[in-house]
């Protein structure tokens, strides 16, 4: 594995459809969307996290985006969008037990311009059709990175019993190919 590479974590995924209804606080929204996986899934998967697939739909009134441009000196400048309706052309993000999260959001103007950033928060103007995905074997956890000086992803592969720490233990020393390690692990599954 290369030294740029933090952490690699594989484990299967389930999805968690909804759709937001007009009106509906986007950031809000979300973080109860994903929190609600977690606990349902203390009984159901253990999901250790939570992360958007996909998401279509629409926001108006108001917008509120973090911009990019920051270093551990100078934070991101925030700007609000006021009076415009924008389509969501693509959204992004992760999600961790403690609600804390990072969310990316690319917004369509009237006139086909794109903006996007950080999503602090938006409201749905008619829908907002979304598709979350989540992984017991694979926890998402959010830290301070003295390197970037920001609060990061951390990454952790979760023992599930049937052998994948042994095989990421294998694939991060070199032991044995990637490929082979993942049909070992699928037999050692079924």
């Amino acid at each position: 594995m290369t030294k740029n590479v933090k952490r690699l974590a594989s484990g299967p995924i389930t999805g968690h459809a909804l759709r937001l209804t007009p009106g509906t606080l986007l950031m809000k929204s979300l973080k109860d969307a994903a929190e609600s996986i977690f606990h349902r899934s203390d009984t159901n998967d253990n999901a250790r996290s939570v992360f958007i697939i996909t998401a279509v739909g629409s926001l108006s009134d108001t917008v509120t985006l973090r911009m990019a441009n920051a270093d551990a000196s100078k934070p991101n400048p925030i700007k609000t969008f006021e009076g415009e309706r924008f389509e969501i052309v693509s959204m992004t993000g992760t999600f961790a037990r403690d609600r804390k999260c990072h969310v990316h959001i690319s917004l369509s103007r009237s006139d086909g311009a794109v903006i996007g950033g950080h999503l602090v928060e938006g409201k749905i103007f008619t829908t907002c059709e979304l598709v979350l995905g989540s992984m017991s074997s694979v926890e998402f956890r959010r830290e301070q990175d003295n390197e970037t000086g920001f609060t990061e992803l951390v990454v952790r592969q979760i023992e599930d019993g049937r052998g994948m720490a042994f095989f990421e233990y294998l694939y991060n020393n070199g032991g044995l190919c990637f490929g082979l390690c993942l049909i070992l692990w699928s037999l050692l599954r079924s």
